[in-house]
């Protein structure tokens, strides 16, 4: 089993879809208030997502948020286009989460649920199921950075290896060992928990990740 903790990242982009971005972001390099508003709104529900798994919800999480676009909207007019534009937007959102987490030592928060929007299938799941959930967000907080953000973005948001190796700058190699060791790591802190347990060794059997070099 996947872990599924709020919503399908993968859709079909249709080529309409690509050109109305790419006219979005040509104007918002001229400055067009209105087509940055158009890219944040776009873009803002997916960040957040990735946000809140990087460095736990709070408040921290919507400041983050408009540093990110702030960042981005900031220095837009240095897209060239090289990568997809949503690659770019994650590799500014990864780097500010983890300097975040980096600089603050933070006190594990009290999750709540509430936080992560939950599919109808996550919002029919057992209290046991839920509590599960509550605990990984927990333990993520004792990752590093980089093993969390590897974690998040492949396990939660669905990305795949070679996805998230462009968006971090990183080569297959490296995010595979991140992925590898931070699974571990949340296995050994999940032992009194079963259904994380549980969850966390179904998925590690699915996606078939080998053992790598340390990173």
């Amino acid at each position: 089993m996947r872990l599924q903790v709020s919503h399908q990242r993968k859709f079909a982009a249709t080529r309409e879809d690509i050109l109305v971005e790419q006219s979005l972001i040509e104007k918002a390099q001229q400055g067009d208030p209105h087509a940055i508003g158009a890219l944040y709104e776009l873009h803002a529900p997916r960040i957040r997502r990735l946000l809140v798994g990087i460095i736990g919800p709070g408040d921290q999480v919507d400041d983050l948020l408009q540093d990110v676009f702030l960042q981005v909207f900031l220095t837009i007019s240095a897209f060239r286009g090289d990568s997809r534009f949503s690659t770019w937007l994650h590799r500014v959102a990864s780097n500010l989460a983890i300097s975040y987490l980096r600089r603050k030592k933070r006190t594990p928060p009290l999750v709540d649920d509430t936080q992560f929007p939950a599919s109808a299938a996550v919002q029919s799941e057992s209290a046991q199921a839920r509590a599960a959930l509550t605990e990984l967000y927990t333990i993520l907080d004792s990752l590093s950075p980089k093993r969390r953000l590897a974690f998040v973005l492949f396990e939660i948001e669905q990305y795949t290896i070679s996805e998230i190796a462009e968006m971090t700058g990183s080569n297959i190699a490296t995010i595979k060992s991140r992925l590898f060791f931070g699974r571990r790591e949340i296995l050994k802190k999940s032992k009194d928990s079963p259904v994380l347990r549980e969850l966390m060794t179904q998925s590690a059997g699915n996606r078939g990740l080998s053992q790598p070099g340390t990173v």
